[in-house]
């Protein structure tokens, strides 16, 4: 018999890699993990909510706008003060994006970093940074 779910495709993505390293059909993987899995309940014995792993859209836009709005403050000020900061801001960003990327390739996740990527940047542009960042690391000697 056949049955549907509805997710999207970065959801798609990671539950397709999960089953892949688990060794098992998607099939058995959903229905593996719906049976053996225990939802949290709170104090009464409902189910309550999952866990937050990430933050909602809400949050990343309120994020969003909090950090424009500082380097929009940052970059009109001409202090070196300023220009540091902003330095190390963007250091830092890249340090936390190459890492994530880093990992997702070395744990043969690329299609799922490109999933992710194809949410910002969109698909042609998602597997050109992709494959440059391949490139890159192998370049680096990061990768093999």
């Amino acid at each position: 018999m056949v049955r549907s779910l509805s997710c999207t495709d970065v959801e798609w993505e990671r539950v397709r890699e999960k089953a892949d390293a688990a060794g098992l059909s998607m099939s058995r993987y959903l229905v593996e993990r719906a049976l053996t899995v225990e939802l949290p309940r709170d104090g009464d014995g409902r189910i309550g909510p999952p866990p937050r792993l990430v933050l909602s859209e809400g949050d990343q836009r309120e994020m969003h706008e909090r950090i424009a709005q500082i380097i929009g403050r940052m970059s009109t000020g001409s202090s070196e003060e300023d220009r540091s900061i902003l330095a190390k801001l963007r250091d830092s960003v890249w340090l936390v994006t190459t890492a994530a990327k880093f990992d997702l390739v070395r744990e043969g996740r690329t299609r799922q970093m490109i999933a992710l990527l194809a949410e910002i940047l969109g698909e042609e542009e998602a597997a050109r940074t992709a494959e440059q960042f391949v490139t890159w690391a192998r370049k680096q000697r990061l990768l093999d």
